[in-house]
């Protein structure tokens, strides 16, 4: 349930964004850079160390929206489970970047050159462990805006979302989460298009067929998304 009394009970991260906006664009842009930016990582193994962070940090709601998307893009959906009971049960590259992020969430002030350096023993670049410790970042960031604000996750959410991935094939390469958020907050204004499926490379934000603040009529033709705009990083807003 959340905390905030003017927001529904079963308030997602899209109702927070709204009624909070402040930086919200910046934020997403910064999203789309994480995420889905050029990268050493593909994006299934990006969105599994999002998972993976917030599994450390318990935060069911955004390790059910990761973990999902991961899976979506080519990641074993049992992956996330057995590495978080045992470290071995991940690839032998994965595992010192996997470690690394793990002490930076549980105990970031223990990091040492020698954690750098087993991630570069086994090929990454210093481009690709920047790229995982900035998700590590993000997602330690995200986990308390979530869990601050009181966001529940279900089984009926997660399955949702895998739905909707289904059909995520391509989209114009302009239509980033923060292009759609900068769209939805101008006023008197209203998208109606039906949602073209994301490719790889951005972030497809189904609330762009959504009214923008309070204006909301409920979700136009051909989004499926009952009305709450979700990424593939899994944002809503």
């Amino acid at each position: 349930m959340t905390h905030f009394d003017e927001l529904p009970t079963d308030a997602d991260l899209g109702h927070v964004f709204r009624r909070f906006p402040k930086g919200i664009g910046h934020l997403l842009k910064y999203h789309d850079a994480v995420l889905r930016g050029p990268s050493d990582l593909s994006i299934g193994e990006r969105e599994l160390i999002a998972a993976y962070v917030s599994s450390l940090n318990a935060c069911a709601y955004c390790t059910g929206a990761h973990s999902v998307i991961a899976e979506t893009f080519g990641i074993d959906p049992e992956l996330l489970q057995r590495i978080t009971e045992s470290p071995d049960a991940i690839d032998p590259k994965l595992k010192p970047l996997f470690n690394y992020v793990k002490k930076l969430t549980l105990t970031p002030s223990k990091i040492l050159q020698e954690d750098a350096q087993a991630v570069y023993a086994v090929g990454f670049s210093d481009e690709a462990l920047f790229d995982a410790i900035s998700i590590c970042a993000l997602f330690n960031f995200m986990n308390r805006i979530v869990e601050g604000a009181g966001l529940e996750t279900s089984a009926e959410a997660r399955a949702a979302t895998r739905e909707r991935y289904k059909k995520v094939k391509a989209i114009p390469p302009t239509l980033t989460s923060a292009a759609a958020w900068e769209l939805l907050t101008r006023p008197r204004f209203t998208l109606r298009v039906k949602i073209p499926v994301a490719s790889a490379e951005v972030v497809n934000i189904c609330a762009l067929c959504l009214p923008p603040r309070s204006k909301r009529r409920g979700s136009e033709p051909g989004c499926d998304s009952k009305g709450s705009g979700r990424s593939p990083s899994g944002h809503y807003f």
